[in-house]
């Protein structure tokens, strides 16, 4: 995967070259998306999580120690009325215990172990599945951007070239050459030009 992946950048970043010495290039952006990208952030913490099950069904397997402690102070007031006689006496005392189990067959665990390998490997060729969709998803809308440029570029252009012969077209009107429909008819045209340039600087801030 990681192969295939770098060989997919280095490639985009060869063909990009021109377009990526005025901005991020492609492998930037990808890295900045494998740090913040949300979907792919919580498709590693589910892989961690899915991960841990092997680890813990495993711990059913292995032995078990159980240790504990008690300590126990207690105070007797021993007073005889008779005599008259009497006095305090205090105690104390700690205790420790510790157990040590093993199970010596417990099929239940085995099994529950041996799910919980397979949903480890699943876990994991669901992650590398999350990594591929990265990669087509930071390329998509790196591509999209290029092609907004692409066409932004391309709108002022034509914006440019229509406002030259609108202001033709006005000298000819002012000399008599032109009527003054033909005056409105590029105003008309030259005015759609700025709409549709507009709307390509609007996609590619989008």
């Amino acid at each position: 995967m990681h192969i295939v992946k770098n060989y997919f950048l280095i490639a985009a970043v060869a063909f990009l070259a021109p377009q990526l010495a005025v901005a991020d290039s492609l492998v930037d952006i990808y890295e900045s998306a494998l740090k913040n990208d949300p979907v792919l952030r919580a498709a590693r913490a589910t892989f961690n999580a899915d991960r841990e099950g092997k680890n813990i069904s495993r711990a059913a397997l292995l032995p078990q120690l159980a240790i504990s402690g008690e300590y126990k102070e207690s105070e007797t007031n021993d007073s005889s009325p008779l005599i008259g006689i009497g006095g305090t006496i205090d105690s104390d005392g700690t205790s420790y215990r510790a157990s040590l189990t093993q199970a010596i067959f417990d099929m239940p665990s085995w099994y529950r172990f041996q799910g919980s390998k397979s949903l480890s490997e699943s876990a994991r060729a669901q992650f590398a599945a999350d990594q591929q969709s990265l990669i087509i998803r930071v390329s998509d809308a790196y591509f999209n951007v290029l092609r907004a440029y692409d066409n932004m570029q391309t709108r002022n252009a034509e914006e440019r070239a229509i406002q030259r012969q609108l202001e033709q077209t006005r000298e000819r009107f002012e000399v008599g050459l032109l009527p003054v429909t033909d005056v409105h008819e590029a105003q008309a045209v030259y005015d759609d030009a700025v709409v549709n340039s507009l709307e390509a600087q609007g996609a590619l801030n989008i």
